[in-house]
């Protein structure tokens, strides 16, 4: 995906998980400009209420859909919504993460399984709801080529929003089909 495909995501269906504050936030700023159709995931409903009213005001059209990505029933329920409201899911965002802040010694080992369903379980649970979509769309196995990560799209996008000052902990920085 080149830059000039970053730039028009016009009517594309975007799911971002973590989306109520810091990168997901950003990036849905950042999409909701260039056209994207959102889906917003989250614990925090609230905050994911007062973005979606932001950015609906501005002429997106969001889905907000409250998401706890350690719950795979919840993860399938978000794509399943994503599907009946747009009939597509062409964008995963796997943006929710955490990252305990507590030295090692302190063996907080509770903060470290909760990183671990949020961070490596709850990116695996996005994936296991978005990809029989993904793939079926694009017609696997015969357009493979259309599920490759494309990394130069995903570093100019990261560069873009760490250029607004926007940085939070990225534990994946990306899977390839």
């Amino acid at each position: 995906m080149s830059n000039a495909q970053i730039q028009s995501l016009t009517g594309k269906v975007v799911i971002i998980t973590g989306a109520s504050s810091g990168l997901g936030e950003a990036t849905a700023r950042y999409l909701a400009a260039r056209g994207a159709k959102l889906v917003l995931a989250a614990r925090r409903t609230d905050k994911l209420q007062a973005l979606a009213a932001e950015l609906s005001a501005a002429g997106t059209d969001v889905l907000v859909q409250a998401t706890d990505v350690t719950d795979m029933a919840q993860v399938q329920a978000l794509a399943d919504a994503t599907l009946k409201r747009f009939a597509r899911i062409d964008v995963l965002v796997n943006n929710a993460g955490i990252m305990p802040l507590a030295p090692l010694a302190k063996l907080k080992v509770d903060e470290w399984s909760r990183m671990i369903d949020v961070n490596i379980k709850g990116v695996l649970h996005g994936v296991a709801a978005v990809l029989p979509t993904m793939t079926a769309q694009a017609g696997w196995p015969h357009h493979q080529h259309r599920l490759r990560r494309r990394p130069q799209a995903v570093y100019a996008l990261r560069n873009r929003l760490q250029r607004n000052q926007v940085r939070r902990a990225r534990p994946v920085r990306g899977l390839a089909c």
